[in-house]
């Protein structure tokens, strides 16, 4: 039920652990503690919805995620690293994350949401446009999910936009939950009986694994052949080895190529097939995500 765009009590929810507010350098989570609790402090609220603000620690994770599915903005500010385990904890409940947003990353064409000239969108979130091969266009658009505020202004500007969004726009606030709704199961893996019913992250990851294959294979067919070649005879040898029949003198483990998923699946296509039920949740995956070889239908 928390897919579906409904009535939220809170307008605003964050949680933070006094400490990290400390050894915030940015002092943004700082900024945004004192202007959130000035409001709470104020009895104010966005459109009947109050703010909720929690700088201690909890109990349960659970918690925290129930309240982010009962609020409509999450405000993921800049922790130690660049990518944040909170953003997906908020799609993943139904709330729309919000960020500072620095047009100035250290990749040309892609905004940063951690500082001036810091690390870029396309290499902090997985899946995301401008990841796959020869592919500009394919991947997830996270500007259909998440709140970007101008990094110049930080904080002051932030409560004031959302409170605009909230009042003025309902229905971009509910096409943005829908958006977080269709592709919320990409940052997600699938356990148990759960493993092959949605597509998952697992799912996700073979679609950008076999178009980067594929993608490869047609920009330099004779090289990915050689490849190929190495990889399957590697491939027969290493399975002589394990049922005993090869009789060659054994190499160092030094020179061995990678035995991963990902190599096979890179160099040997044939072998990375996916099951049927896998197959599936990668056709929905591919599609959430744009891909111009894993289509439906």
């Amino acid at each position: 039920r928390w897919k579906l765009p409904r009535e939220r009590n809170f307008a605003i929810s964050t949680f933070f652990f006094r400490t990290t507010i400390k050894r915030d350098e940015s002092r943004v989570r700082e900024q945004y503690y004192q202007a959130a609790m000035e409001y709470i402090g104020q009895n104010k609220t966005i459109g009947g919805h109050p703010l909720y603000v929690l700088a201690e620690s909890v109990n349960a994770e659970q918690e925290i995620y129930d309240v982010y599915k009962d609020s409509i903005f999450c405000p993921c500010l800049r922790g130690d690293t660049p990518g944040q385990k909170r953003i997906f904890d908020a799609m993943l409940n139904g709330c729309i994350p919000v960020v500072l947003e620095y047009e100035d990353s250290h990749e040309k064409g892609y905004p940063s949401h951690f500082e001036h000239k810091g690390s870029s969108t396309r290499i902090v979130y997985p899946f995301a446009v401008g990841n796959f091969f020869m592919e500009p266009k394919m991947g997830l658009d996270y500007n259909q999910f998440i709140v970007p505020i101008n990094g110049t202004c930080g904080i002051p500007c932030l409560i004031p936009t959302l409170k605009t969004l909230i009042l003025n726009n309902p229905d971009r606030i509910q096409q943005m939950q829908r958006n977080i709704a269709s592709v919320a199961t990409l940052f997600s893996f699938g356990m148990e009986h759960n493993a092959f019913a949605y597509p998952d992250a697992v799912a996700a990851a073979l679609v950008q694994a076999r178009h980067y294959v594929l993608k490869e294979a047609d920009e330099s067919p004779q090289k990915f052949a050689e490849k190929g070649l190495q990889s399957k005879k590697w491939l027969e040898k290493n399975n002589k080895r394990m049922h005993g029949t090869d009789t060659s003198p054994k190499k160092s483990n030094k020179t061995k190529p990678r035995s991963s998923e990902l190599f096979i699946c890179r160099h040997v296509p044939a072998v990375c097939r996916p099951e049927e039920h896998r197959l599936k949740a990668a056709l929905k995956a591919g599609a959430a995500m744009n891909s111009t070889i894993w289509k439906i239908g």
